[in-house]
């Protein structure tokens, strides 16, 4: 796993066709693909591939500070808050999975066919 310099208390998430997480720490997130949220034992996903995702479990990430984020093509996207939350955002197959942009440059979770091409 690579450090991704996603950091900061989340003041904003927007849901859509995808979903939007802004921080106050300089980089944004936007997440195309599933994303597993582990919070206070419960799991639960997030999924803007199935319409417009639940605002009420996206809205519980808003005032965490992300202290930990870092990704790996093979395993996605992985970022833990400061109250232990932990959101994966594994690579899907037909298209990107996530994209986080800001100061220090733009990152893609490129799709598991261009990593890991079908045999077929």
């Amino acid at each position: 796993m690579k450090p991704l310099p996603l950091a900061g208390t989340i003041t904003k998430v927007r849901p859509d066709f995808a979903t939007y997480i802004y921080t106050d720490g300089g980089h944004d997130l936007c997440v195309e693909a599933p994303m597993h949220v582990r919070e206070e034992g419960r799991e639960y996903i997030i999924d803007p591939t199935k319409g417009r995702p639940d605002v009420d479990l996206l809205c519980r990430l808003i005032g965490k500070t992300i202290v930990e984020a870092e990704y790996s093509f093979k395993e996605g996207l992985i970022f833990t808050t400061d109250d232990g939350t932990r959101c994966h955002v594994p690579p899907i197959k037909h298209y990107e999975s996530w994209q986080c942009m800001g100061e220090a440059g733009y990152w893609i979770g490129l799709p598991s066919t261009v990593l890991n091409p079908p045999v077929d």
